[in-house]
């Protein structure tokens, strides 16, 4: 699982360079019910979507989004 989140990621970044991402990419990645690998790529939400996840309200709070 390491080896192909850092292939993905350096893939993301060459992809990025060659100009054919430009903007930020999320993967999601899971096996299915016969093993084989299934790669999404999720919208990701607005910040200001009132069904963003709790964790995403975090983002970029640094230590003071640690606190509870």
């Amino acid at each position: 699982m390491n080896q192909l989140a850092a292939s993905m990621g350096i893939q993301m970044l060459l992809d990025l360079v060659a100009e054919r991402i430009s903007t930020s990419r999320w993967a999601r990645v899971e096996f299915d019910d016969d093993g084989r690998l299934v790669v999404g790529y999720p919208a990701i939400p607005r910040m200001g979507d009132s069904a963003i996840c709790v964790l995403c309200k975090k983002v970029g709070l640094g230590n003071d989004g640690i606190g509870f």
